[in-house]
């Protein structure tokens, strides 16, 4: 069966339809038994899937001797979110495994923005709001202010230089300054802020990735970002590098409204 017509077969039984494909020569009928079965394997797949990159950002998490996160485990649990609740995952033993991979994704957003279990529990009426931000994140449905809660940078600047060439070993390939004309917070009006972004060239090489923001200099943009993100990271980023990563793809301001290719959070008024 061609990959089209299994990516088909999934979308129809997710939605409760029909369960017969046709492809070319004769139907192919997946009886509801067989279709659990296959249910249940594709959901340890991506459990485990899930497990493997988890761990090895808790890894990260932990380099010199920082481990957070199971203190911020242990925060979201206090606080209560809310949990997935997959309709098509039957199996008791699976939903708990999702939930508790669920609230370790939580807790890695909180410490590799930097966020510490002990300073949120000095600032009770702010653990809450920051972990229902971190659940949101992950799930893909936080506001543009959850995430800038989130952040440690938020600007509204201008370009003044974009080097598409900086290849360093933090696995990114340019930098680009900005001048900042007015800061939520993490900079001050007038500072020169740098961001490390994966797009540039690499030797004769050139690579366009994701959401990345290429303008000329003079561009007035929208940073939502993290000094924690860019030093803990990755693997080979200088702990004292005072570069900038993007947390949500950058936006471009125009006439005090955001614009930029994702489609999230386009539109919408200058927050600050």
């Amino acid at each position: 069966m061609s990959k089209k017509a299994v990516i088909f077969l999934l979308g129809t039984l997710l939605a409760g339809g029909a369960v017969i494909a046709q492809e070319g020569g004769p139907q192919e009928a997946i009886t509801p038994e067989a279709d659990t079965i296959g249910q249940e394997k594709r959901t340890d797949n991506f459990i485990s899937d899930a497990r493997r990159s988890i761990e090895a950002r808790e890894a990260l998490a932990a380099r010199g001797g920082k481990d957070n996160v199971p203190g911020l485990q242990a925060l979201i649990k206090a606080v209560g979110v809310t949990l997935p609740d997959p309709a098509f995952v039957e199996k008791s033993e699976q939903k708990e495994e999702i939930r508790e991979l669920f609230i370790r994704d939580v807790a890695l957003r909180l410490a590799l923005l930097g966020h510490r279990p002990n300073e949120l529990r000095s600032r009770q009426s702010d653990a809450n709001a920051l972990v229902q931000a971190a659940a949101a994140s992950v799930r893909g449905n936080a506001t543009l202010e959850q995430e800038m809660r989130l952040a440690d940078t938020v600007v509204f600047a201008r370009i003044v230089e974009a080097d598409l060439s900086d290849v360093r070993d933090d696995g990114f390939r340019s930098t680009l300054s900005v001048e900042v004309l007015r800061a939520s917070k993490g900079a001050q009006a007038g500072d020169i802020v740098q961001i490390r972004q994966a797009s540039g060239r690499d030797g004769d090489r050139a690579h366009f990735i994701g959401y990345d923001l290429i303008a000329p200099a003079g561009t007035e943009i929208l940073l939502v970002g993290s000094k924690a993100a860019y030093r803990d990271g990755r693997p080979g980023r200088a702990a004292s590098a005072d570069f900038v990563e993007p947390t949500i793809p950058m936006f471009i301001v125009e006439d005090g409204k955001l614009r930029g290719e994702s489609p999230k959070f386009a539109g919408q008024a200058l927050p600050f």
